[in-house]
Order: structure tokens, then sequence, then C-alpha cells
């Protein structure tokens, strides 16, 4: 059986469903003691970095959003687990950092390994025991995954008490499939460093079986998806492609998947829409 302690809830959208911006915090926390939830994935966004401007385009300029360093992260979520609120049982790291680990600039590739033991350092300060992170950039023509698993096998020697999650993010370019990046993973990291499914992302590229073979190494599955409802009722439909969730997390635990499930919800409209979403969810995952 899954506990509730194996069900997480990602931040990224959850600004969203009080009208607030993506980077406001505040709402954010608001949002995570709202909600019937006892674990969040806090998600780390580009903007609230100082000193590094966001690698990519992001929804809002820079100058929109507070700059936090890794301590001000932890103190504005003010998480607690003890008193009835929710706890950090994971951190993602910024969503730009495979464009910095993947760069052809060797100095890029160091300011990606300081992104990420940032991300590190937000985790230990809540206690959460994993960091998820994108290891190449999904818009470059070259994902130069022998570089940047390099540096992301020495960054992750630094520390070992917060485990670091390679997720299967998109791939545009020319050369190995998804999967197979994902194969050569396997092989070129060591064994201390995990995986994230994101089940959107296999359905895009159709290739759930085949990242199940990689199961042993999976530590965070991300059912990322959308609230619809049919004769059935609520259910979740993928970000892209036809994968039908509920089959794929029954699959995964046939499979003897038992970690974390991470809830991230495209499109909420309102807080609602999260309580419905997540009670969905555990009820698919028992």
């Amino acid at each position: 059986m899954t506990s509730e302690r194996d069900l997480v809830c990602s931040t990224g959208t959850m600004p969203a469903a009080v009208g607030r911006r993506y980077h406001d915090i505040e709402a954010v926390r608001d949002v995570a003691v709202s909600i019937p939830v006892r674990a969040v994935e806090v998600v780390l966004h580009p903007d609230w970095r100082p000193g590094i401007p966001p690698r990519s385009e992001q929804p809002d300029p820079p100058a929109f959003s507070p700059d936090y360093c890794p301590d001000e992260i932890v103190e504005r979520m003010g998480a607690s687990g003890n008193d009835g609120g929710f706890r950090v049982s994971s951190v993602h790291a910024n969503r730009d950092l495979g464009a910095f680990l993947s760069s052809a600039d060797p100095s890029d590739r160091k300011t990606g390994s300081k992104i990420l033991l940032d991300a590190v350092k937000v985790a230990e300060g809540f206690g959460a025991n994993t960091v998820v992170m994108h290891l190449w950039d999904s818009w470059s023509a070259d994902t130069r995954i022998r570089e940047a698993a390099a540096v992301l096998t020495d960054t992750s020697s630094v520390n070992r008490s917060v485990v670091i999650s390679v997720e299967n993010i998109p791939v545009s370019a020319r050369g190995p499939a998804q999967i197979e990046i994902m194969r050569m993973l396997d092989q070129l990291l060591p064994d201390r460093i995990g995986f994230t499914l994101d089940l959107s992302w296999s359905s895009m590229y159709d290739n759930l079986c085949e990242l199940a073979q990689l199961l042993p190494r999976v530590n965070n599955v991300h059912v990322q998806g959308r609230l619809s409802s049919d004769e059935r009722g609520p259910q979740l439909i993928p970000r892209i492609g036809n994968l039908d969730l509920e089959s794929a997390i029954r699959l995964l635990r046939r499979k003897g998947y038992n970690q974390q499930w991470t809830l991230e919800l495209n499109r909420p409209r309102d807080i609602t829409d999260f309580r419905v979403a997540l009670d969905y969810l555990a009820r698919v995952v028992q």
C-alpha cells in the first residue's frame, strides 16, 4: 500500500490557483497549507536566483520577482510537518539548470554546478531528501550528455545526504532519443543518482514500457496532467500525448514501484482543482 507520505504535490502551479504569479513564494505557502497534502515538492524558479539571470525566457521579466538566497526560500516557505502543516519531501532545481550543465562553455557548466548545489542547500534546509533536476536543455540542438553527466557526477559527490534525481525531459537535439539518453545515463552516472519519471513526457514519446525497465533507479514519479471528467468522474489526462495515466500508474505499481508520487497539476482553476486531483491520485496509487 502507498502511504500518505508517498503522495506529494508540486508547488509549481499553486499560485495560479489563487490568481497570483508563478514566482509568488507567499502564494505557494498559502495554497500548500490549504490543500489536503502532507508533503510538497518545492519548485525553484530562475526568477528568484540572485546574481545569475535566467538562461531561458521566463513568463515574467526578472525584475518582477524578488531575489531569494537558499536560506530565504526556506524561511519564507515556513514549512513544518510537525504542527499540522506541510513538509517538503523534494525540491525541483531551476528549470534552466540543463542549459548551464550541457553548455559548451566550461564556465557555464561551473555555474550550473553552483546552481545545483544551491538547490541541495534548499533541500537540506527543508529536511528534504531529493533534488529533481533537468540535465540538458530541451530546446538545444546538442544535449552534450557526457559533459553534463561528468559535472553532475562531481557535484553529487559534495553532499550525499540528498539524492539528486534526473528527469526524463523532452529532447530537441538530433541524435539519441529520450529513452536512449536515459539508458546512457544509467550507465554513466553513479548509483547514488536517481531518476524522476515524468508521465507526461513519457506520453509525449510513447515510451513508458521502455522507461519502466529503469525502475530500480526511479525514486520519483511526476504525475503531470490536467483535470478532466467523464462518466467515470474526475481524472487526470497528460499534458501531451494519449497515455492513460491511471493505467500507467497501475503498471508501475505492478512492476514494484513504491516510492514518491508527485502531482504536477496543469492549469488549475482554483484550490478545489488541487483537492479533487489529489483525492483522485490518492485512490489510484493505492
